[in-house]
């Protein structure tokens, strides 16, 4: 997979992505396909497209979905988890998932569910995933040991990171809050409500913006009043 330049797009590509809308690309070279990411305004996030350079025109979504890789089977037994693999399509971004669920050899239960996206430079290998998986699955008995002002910290860089990675991918730093947010933050601190106005005030003060401003983006995007929720 080779990093593409706008300039080094196909004449008819060209034609249908704006160089304004334009965020990556990059060549498949076992499928002759160009991978595009572009600004989708009206979804406030990125799309991804794919282009056949054989037929010169842009895939549609069943036919990227007709020719997705195959699910898999890894075993760990070293980590004792099996790892089944899995691809799916992103609703409304067409952006291509690997998606991993892992489960424990010994108990046949899932332990946790990752994904991250199929078309990039910066993959994690299927190990290094399912190790900092694991890592997450006990990561709720350490954080119960932290003081308060360490769980902020830690909620503090996390809310920071996911901004940050969204604000790079083409949406709006705010759309991180969401339910899907607080459910994962409370699957690991079920009073994390309770910490969440400060760990929004220092946020506040490391991007140098408002406060209320952001408290009120955050309770309006989420659904989730501070006081109540």
């Amino acid at each position: 997979m080779n990093t593409m330049k706008y300039e080094e797009l196909p004449r008819t590509l060209q034609a249908r992505v704006k160089v304004d809308d334009f965020l990556s690309a990059y060549s498949i070279s076992d499928s002759e396909s160009v991978i595009v990411w572009v600004v989708n305004s009206d979804l406030g996030k990125q799309e991804e497209l794919e282009f056949s350079i054989f037929e010169n025109r842009l895939l549609s979504r069943k036919e990227r979905e007709s020719v997705m890789p195959t699910g898999k089977t890894t075993i760990f037994s070293e980590l004792g988890v099996e790892v089944l693999t899995d691809y799916k399509l992103e609703v409304a971004t067409n952006v291509l998932y690997e998606i991993y669920k892992i489960f424990s050899v010994e108990s046949k239960k899932i332990i946790a569910e990752k994904s991250q996206i199929y078309f990039t430079p910066y993959k994690s290998t299927l190990k290094e995933i399912v190790i900092n998986a694991l890592d997450d699955y006990q990561f709720p008995k350490l954080y119960e040991g932290w003081s308060e002002n360490e769980k902020i910290n830690y909620w503090v860089e996390v809310l920071y990171r996911l901004r940050r990675q969204t604000g790079e991918s083409g949406g709006h730093e705010d759309d991180i809050f969401n339910k899907s947010l607080i459910d994962q933050m409370m699957q690991v601190d079920s009073k994390v409500i309770s910490i969440l106005p400060t760990c929004l005030k220092r946020l506040a003060n490391i991007e140098q913006l408002d406060e209320h401003s952001l408290t009120k983006s955050f309770e309006a995007k989420s659904g989730c009043s501070l006081t109540s929720c």
